[in-house]
């Protein structure tokens, strides 16, 4: 394909994207107002990667010769369970891979940041059309 009539391409990829974009979209976090029922599971998997050769430093943009170019993929799993109607664990386990084409920088593998969070609605009261509720979390 020309080079032209691929920009043209992906620019009627992403303007046929954005309606879905606007969207709201919510998810299972230790600080939203979301609680599922009790005996319920909600479970996802993420993939991400990043690469860079360059980086920013204040206003300067640097290259940094002693690494070559960095990439990092980051594979999760979370699940969130409901304990009771209030109450919900959620844990994630996320294992990342580093690696470093040039210099002393060792590639890095494992889980890093293991979460594991109790959220508890504590109070949920309503009254002339309004609700307020209050929420208890601890994480480890």
């Amino acid at each position: 394909m020309k080079p032209l009539a691929m920009h043209l391409y992906k620019c009627a990829i992403v303007l046929a994207c954005l309606p879905a974009m606007t969207l709201p979209a919510s998810a299972q976090t230790e600080n939203d107002g979301i609680m599922i029922p009790k005996n319920y599971i909600c479970t996802g998997v993420t993939y991400s990667n990043t690469t860079w050769d360059h980086y920013w430093e204040g206003t300067f943009w640097r290259s940094n010769g002693n690494i070559g170019t960095f990439s990092a993929n980051m594979y999760s799993i979370m699940g969130t369970y409901g304990i009771t109607n209030n109450l919900i664990v959620t844990a994630g386990v996320p294992y990342v891979t580093t690696h470093a084409s040039q210099g002393t920088l060792h590639d890095q593998t494992g889980i890093q940041d293991l979460t594991v969070f109790l959220k508890w609605r504590a109070l949920k009261y309503n009254f002339g059309g309004s609700t307020v509720t209050l929420f208890a979390v601890g994480a480890a």
